[in-house]
């Protein structure tokens, strides 16, 4: 591995090369699982399935309030053992950020998927009464909202 170096310039400053970290540990491709391909196109058929913007639960805003109260429930760490399969996962998935994760972001990430899955319920609830927002900035901030990147921000802060 390459080694640090400096140097001393006139004014006093020091100049802190640091070596090519990269080339280093990233130089092979990583390892794929072999079932990755085909998981993925399972999963993502399943999420599709269950979507709110295409899904069942686009036009059923009593089956999208149950699975939303169940995901914030889940975030607030109340007891309860989910039966729903997208809570099931995202049980299995908020244990493991909780795990590794700081309390700063956890509740950063809570916050903003809350403000997530409220703005998909807003989407629901007009999209099952067919009424939609009365001008283009609403519509466009109402889709911001819902389109699940404020939730990432969180994780790569």
């Amino acid at each position: 591995m390459g080694s640090l170096e400096h140097t001393l310039k006139e004014n006093g400053m020091v100049q802190v090369t640091l070596p090519e970290m990269f080339l280093f540990f990233l130089a092979q491709p990583p390892r794929v699982n072999p079932h990755y391909e085909k998981v993925r196109q399972e999963s993502e058929a399943w999420l599709l399935k269950i979507a709110f913007d295409n899904g069942h639960l686009q036009k059923n805003p009593e089956e999208a309030r149950k699975l939303i109260d169940g995901l914030v429930s889940i975030m607030r760490n109340e007891n309860f053992e989910p039966e729903h399969p997208l809570l099931i996962a995202y049980k299995s998935i908020w244990l493991r950020l909780s795990q590794t994760s700081s309390k700063g972001v956890q509740n950063r990430f809570a916050a903003s998927m809350t403000s997530y899955v409220e703005a998909v319920m807003q989407q629901v609830n007009l999209q099952s009464t067919a009424v939609l927002t009365s001008t283009i900035e609403g519509l466009v901030a109402l889709r911001r909202d819902s389109i699940a990147t404020t939730p990432i921000y969180a994780l790569i802060e």
